[in-house]
């Protein structure tokens, strides 16, 4: 696997660890709404780190985010993870190597601060944690962990534990929680560290937040699965099959992408392929993405 050289945004060092990459995924199944005739005119933008050749398949990625500021070190989303039993077949029974990748780029598991992760899916938290002799204990010791308050709620349910998510509480959220590493995030957000805020983002989850990074006026933002494609940039209404409220996850990509604009924030999406990270440009009524 080969991983984007580092970004430099103020004074944050910001690395991509691309944990997998899927095999294309089919336009009409992973955005429901899909219509070819309102795609082709941007082929251009879009091929080939966010569609193939043929305009059929979408490239998605797993990525996760490491980010050093003058004062902390964060990973933010902790993707798959190795060794999982998992009822997605993709996400099943994973030997990536991530940590040791890690570790090559120079980042120690024991040296990060925070671990932010914007919801409690399983490719975004598996790296939480990492088996060690006998059981699944935290991956960054020394690390708080942060997430929402509904997340967690939602993650301990009797539902989600025993739904398609099955496994995902006991071996990557409940391990941190004994550990006594966890910090919730309030369900309004906030500066929760200097320069760190959680934002509401919910519809693709209840409790799904997105999260910026600030420095020197700049910012970082990390948009979690408010965004699966850059085709959802060019078409806000277009949900991924994944949502669970179609019309709060409407509502939600709308304000990132405005938000994002405004700001002229550089966008870390967790599932952008090619460069991954990019910028949105808004002209009139309409949003543009431009790989960084």
């Amino acid at each position: 696997m080969t991983d984007e050289p580092r970004l430099q945004l103020g004074s944050l060092d910001i690395l991509r660890l691309t944990e997998i990459v899927f095999p294309p995924y089919e336009a009409t199944m992973l955005l429901p709404d899909w219509a070819d005739e309102l795609i082709a005119p941007h082929q251009d933008e879009l091929i080939p780190d966010a569609m193939t050749p043929d305009c059929a398949g979408l490239v998605v990625n797993v990525n996760l985010w490491v980010v050093r500021t003058p004062h902390h070190l964060m990973v933010i989303d902790t993707g798959i993870g190795d060794g999982r039993t998992r009822r997605v077949p993709q996400f099943d029974g994973l030997h990536t190597g991530l940590l040791d990748r890690m570790r090559a780029a120079g980042i120690a598991p024991e040296t990060v601060d925070y671990v932010l992760c914007t919801h409690i899916h399983s490719d975004h938290v598996g790296w939480n944690t990492h088996w060690n002799d006998e059981r699944w204990t935290p991956a960054f010791p020394n690390a708080r962990y942060l997430w929402s308050r509904t997340e967690n709620d939602k993650a301990a349910s009797e539902g989600f534990r025993t739904g398609p998510a099955a496994g995902v509480y006991e071996d990557s959220v409940l391990p941190v929680i004994e550990a006594g590493l966890l910090d919730l995030v309030p369900d309004d957000g906030g500066e929760v560290i200097e320069g760190v805020t959680f934002h509401p983002t919910p519809g693709h989850t209840p409790g799904h937040m997105s999260i910026s990074v600030r420095s020197a006026g700049h910012e970082a933002f990390f948009s979690g699965d408010v965004l699966h494609s850059p085709v959802q940039v060019l078409r806000p209404t277009w949900n991924s099959m994944f949502c669970q409220d179609a019309e709060a996850a409407r509502r939600s990509r709308r304000w990132a992408l405005e938000h994002a604009a405004e700001r002229s924030a550089l966008v870390l999406p967790a599932h952008f392929g090619g460069r991954s990270a990019g910028r949105v440009v808004r002209r009139g009524e309409c949003f543009h993405w431009s790989f960084a």
